[in-house]
């Protein structure tokens, strides 16, 4: 008997064809020689054909990683973030898990920026970026949100993304750069049970502001709460945002 095995795709299950040998050698032996040429073409298609198929999906998933991954720091960008968001929002939803955000601005990093140069800034940028991923654990996830911001998302309540905040404050405030000086950032956070990301990042964001405006490289907690989806009880319209 000869037999002939494949691999059944994205499964653990091979498919065996098996044929008496001297059946499957009756055509040569007879000088029919065509069926075997046919076979072989059309396998060299086949192999070709899924090369390509396999080529192409490698590709669009490198493509989707790309669109998804900020270039200066290689977290998520905004757009990897937002799907992020919403992942968490619904496995809070789906399972009554709390969702805590906090938004993350270097401060002044503009006069960074004018003083020091964009190289400077880019360079600090990328020092915060790696602050972040070496104090986040377990299923923390970080991303560059903009400009100079950042956010993390995480399934904790008020009290562990507090300690969480202030983790992340000082490894920024210890990712000192030999040109900027000592790097500081302002973090607002929110936690909430349930999935409104919209509150829960304008919560964050408030708070944040807040954090600005009492004197920077310092943590605050917006008043959003657990059962509180009211929105916080800081216009944060009427600040101007610090830098």
């Amino acid at each position: 008997m000869t037999l002939a095995t494949a691999m059944v795709a994205d499964t653990p299950w091979q498919i065996v064809a098996a044929a008496p040998t001297a059946e499957l050698l009756a055509p040569l032996h007879a000088g029919r020689w065509w069926p075997w040429i046919l076979w072989a073409v059309l396998a060299l298609f086949g192999l070709l054909a899924t090369g390509l198929l396999e080529g192409l999906g490698r590709a669009r998933l490198r493509a989707l990683d790309v669109a998804s991954t900020d270039v200066l720091t290689g977290l998520p960008n905004r757009r990897g973030m937002q799907d992020v968001l919403a992942r968490a929002a619904a496995l809070s939803t789906r399972h009554g898990l709390p969702l805590a955000a906090m938004i993350i601005d270097i401060d002044r990093f503009k006069a960074v920026n004018d003083i020091y140069g964009h190289e400077v800034g880019d360079r600090v940028i990328r020092q915060v970026g790696v602050a972040l991923a070496n104090a986040a654990r377990g299923e923390d996830v970080a991303g560059r949100w903009g400009g100079e911001e950042f956010l993390v998302v995480m399934h904790v309540d008020r009290v562990g993304a507090l300690d969480a905040a202030e983790r992340f404050r000082v490894a920024i405030e210890s990712a000192v750069d030999r040109d900027a000086g000592t790097v500081t950032a302002s973090i607002g956070v929110a936690a909430v049970h349930g999935g409104d990301v919209a509150r829960l990042l304008h919560a964050a964001d408030a708070a944040m502001y807040v954090a600005k405006e009492a004197g920077r490289n310092r943590v605050e907690l917006s008043p959003l709460s657990a059962g509180d989806m009211s929105e916080p009880s800081l216009d944060d319209r009427s600040l101007i945002r610090p830098t």
